[in-house]
């Protein structure tokens, strides 16, 4: 039997750097509206479950669009990619060697797949796990794949950079993958994934990930830069890479929504 994985909030943070001011969350997309509704209404509501929210991060994820080059930055090093978005799917760039890898985002189901050495097929599950260009950020990470998992839980109304979130326990059904459980945090106002803690199969957080900014891109708010944090197993950070987007030529104009 594989090791206890905690089921409260009430476990040690990493020592982590002070944070600047906090950044606004991206605006609600039209699509989503049918979810979001019931989670901004000003009259009170029950609270939605896990699934109702999964959904809704499901679609704010992947209902983005447009071309972006980024960097995966840790430490003085940074490995440049290029990210291509249409409805439903984020595709990935690398060079040198050349890789590509996509993940197209369905309400119910996703597929994961990767193009190497002019060959296309599923990503193998095998290398969910590893280091993409040997930083810390995973394949399993960029896949999102813990918000197809069926077995989730609200646990609480949180705060992330003093906006209201939900914090949702996520746990794999099965027994494979880097991470047994995850704490996810996602924006009650526009349903956007802002925080994920990730548990390995002895109950010790490993990984750890949160927005530190964001940009406008058309009409709509989406990520600019991540910190993604590697865990020695007691508590502390021992590695860090942040993913980070560069801003596109004609920024669009307009306050940040939700932010003064």
């Amino acid at each position: 039997i594989r090791g206890q994985v905690p089921s409260n909030s009430g476990r040690p943070r990493a020592n982590q750097p002070d944070s600047p001011d906090p950044p606004p969350m991206p605006s609600r997309i039209p699509l989503l509206l049918v979810f979001l509704a019931a989670l901004v209404a000003a009259e009170p509501v029950p609270q939605p479950d896990a699934a109702t929210i999964l959904k809704a991060a499901r679609l704010t994820a992947g209902l983005q669009q447009g071309d972006l080059d980024g960097n995966l930055e840790a430490g003085e090093r940074k490995v440049p990619f290029h990210l291509s978005m249409a409805e439903g799917r984020l595709r990935f760039s690398f060079r040198d060697p050349e890789e590509h890898f996509s993940l197209d985002l369905g309400d119910d189901a996703f597929r994961f797949s990767e193009t190497r050495d002019g060959k296309s097929g599923a990503m193998p599950l095998a290398k969910y796990a590893q280091a993409v260009r040997g930083t810390d950020v995973t394949y399993e990470d960029i896949a999102l794949r813990f918000l197809f998992w069926p077995k989730a839980e609200v646990l609480a109304t949180d705060r992330f950079k003093d906006r209201p979130a939900w914090k949702l326990r996520i746990n794999n059904p099965r027994n494979e993958g880097l991470y047994a459980v995850v704490y996810a945090w996602v924006d009650q106002e526009t349903a956007a994934l802002v925080k994920v803690q990730g548990y390995n199969w002895q109950g010790r957080c490993v990984k750890q990930f949160e927005v530190t900014d964001v940009m406008k891109v058309g009409d709509a708010w989406m990520l600019q830069a991540m910190r993604v944090e590697t865990l020695d197993g007691n508590d502390k950070v021992a590695s860090r890479t942040y993913l980070r987007l560069q801003k596109p030529d004609r920024p669009s104009a307009g306050r940040r929504p939700g932010w003064e």
